[in-house]
């Protein structure tokens, strides 16, 4: 319990950061939380050099072992 509530914690600082450097994202589902970021990602351009910088700035922040 304890690593998941760490991984969701980070799942949810990386996408606040995203929206920090202007990706509009939503926060990843409470569970599974590999779905989750995809999902949330699922509506973003990920090819686009917005997202391209913005996730370079904010990658370390995504938790290493997601699910």
């Amino acid at each position: 319990p304890a690593q998941i509530a760490q991984r969701r914690q980070e799942a949810l600082e990386y996408v606040q950061c995203l929206r920090r450097h202007g990706i509009n994202v939503p926060d990843p589902a409470a569970s599974g939380l590999r779905v989750g970021i995809v999902k949330a990602l699922s509506n973003i351009d990920v090819d686009s050099p917005a997202f391209k910088k913005a996730n370079t700035a904010c990658s370390s922040l995504l938790p290493a072992r997601i699910g």
